[in-house]
């Protein structure tokens, strides 16, 4: 189990796969390189069906820490509960609700959104579900990857934000290719533009997709083996 004394804890976060708890530690042995201070608090990640952990989970968890993923300091290979580190701060969903974002800061988020990314990568592993709410922006207005934790699903499903998601993702076949996808639609939501707004592409058999709604657009591409021909003229 775990070796870390619970002082207190609260909800933080509650996802489809599990709940995350804002933690504090009363044995401060974990060395934290950036401050040179052991962490006073944590965040607990409790999945809703506690498993054994995967080798892709172990592998995650084993990252090297960077300064734009969200670093795991401990596991439970029982349970598959993760000891992760605390960001005091919002996600970058809220601050692109609460605030119109300058083009200087954008390309600071971007920027730092893909180093993360490319440091999962180089890692051979991959996110899977980038989007705002899996970007925390902390008090320094500094950005950090989480919930890369989990292989993505193989299954034909739709486990991540659909507006964000690559068409190869959502048929279950998501490489790491498929987080450039979603980091480009990450780019378009920074900016002010929705991923998929007010726009229609016409597919090779003449039918037309609303990109308003990204629902519909990602059953066609996902069920269907018919290309896109782009913007309706």
């Amino acid at each position: 189990m775990l070796d870390v004394n619970i002082l207190a804890s609260c909800e933080i976060g509650c996802g489809r796969e599990a709940t995350v708890y804002v933690v504090r530690s009363g044995e401060h042995n974990t060395f934290d390189t950036k401050t040179n201070m052991s962490p006073l608090y944590f965040a607990l990640r409790v999945p809703r069906v506690l498993r054994c952990v995967s080798r892709y989970t172990q592998t995650a968890c084993g990252l090297p820490r960077h300064p734009h993923v969200v670093h795991v300091f401990a596991v439970d290979g029982l349970s598959g509960m993760l000891l992760l580190e605390y960001v005091r701060g919002w996600t970058l969903h809220d601050e692109l609700v609460c605030d119109v974002m300058s083009p200087r800061r954008a390309v600071v988020v971007i920027g730092q959104v893909l180093r993360g990314v490319e440091h999962l990568h180089k890692n051979g592993l991959m996110h899977g579900d980038v989007n705002p709410r899996n970007v925390l922006v902390d008090e320094d207005g500094d950005c950090k990857l989480t919930d890369y934790f989990v292989e993505p699903s193989g299954c034909f499903a739709v486990c991540g934000a659909p507006a964000y998601l690559a068409p190869e993702a959502v048929r279950g076949d998501a490489v790491q290719a498929s987080d450039i996808w979603s980091v480009g639609c990450l780019m378009l939501a920074v900016t002010g533009r929705p991923p998929w707004h007010e726009a229609e592409v016409r597919l090779e058999d003449g039918s037309v997709v609303d990109l308003g709604c990204a629902g519909a657009l990602l059953f066609h591409l996902s069920c269907r083996n018919i290309a896109l021909q782009g913007p309706v003229s």
